[in-house]
């Protein structure tokens, strides 16, 4: 599996969480498990073992960034196993800063609900009681990280091969 078949994919795989949540308000299992083994296997196919481990202590990293948000109701199940998920694809040592995009999308995307809200003449008690599908806000973290990525290092090659 070639460097762009594998970033194609997780572009995809991002896409998929973020329209999955605008839609139904939830991440399947099964699309995070397809996100996941998609990751390793690409990353193992690709790099060997080495780039296998990488894809899973970025796992492990980004889900343990959200665990808090998590654990404060900030964000879902499947939204931290998306991420996760997310992690595996990019590895270490690029899954914290993808975390990091991912964090501040969604604050962004919190703050245009709290605006939208406020427009709407809800006060903040109400706006708060909105559930916001972190999914749309993880899809354009990872996009805006790919993006970066593809622009901070032209001919570099990409994160896809990052031991």
């Amino acid at each position: 599996m070639g460097e762009t078949t594998l970033i194609g994919l997780f572009l995809i795989f991002a896409a998929v969480v973020g329209l999955s949540d605008l839609r139904d308000r939830r991440i399947p299992n099964w699309l995070v498990i397809v996100g996941l083994a998609t990751a390793l296997f690409g990353r193992a196919w690709s790099g060997g073992v080495g780039a296998l481990g990488s894809g899973v202590l970025g796992m492990l990293i980004s889900a343990a960034m959200v665990l808090p948000i998590y654990r404060f109701r900030g964000m879902a199940a499947g939204d931290v196993k998306a991420i996760g998920a997310a992690g595996a694809f990019v590895g270490w040592p690029f899954a914290p800063l993808a975390t990091i995009f991912v964090l501040v999308a969604g604050g962004a995307c919190a703050l245009v609900g709290l605006a939208i809200c406020r427009f709407k003449g809800l006060g903040l008690s109400e706006a708060m009681k909105k559930r916001m599908p972190y999914g749309v806000a993880i899809a354009l973290g990872l996009g805006c990280f790919s993006w970066w990525q593809l622009q901070s290092a032209p001919g570099k090659g990409f994160w896809v091969f990052a031991v």
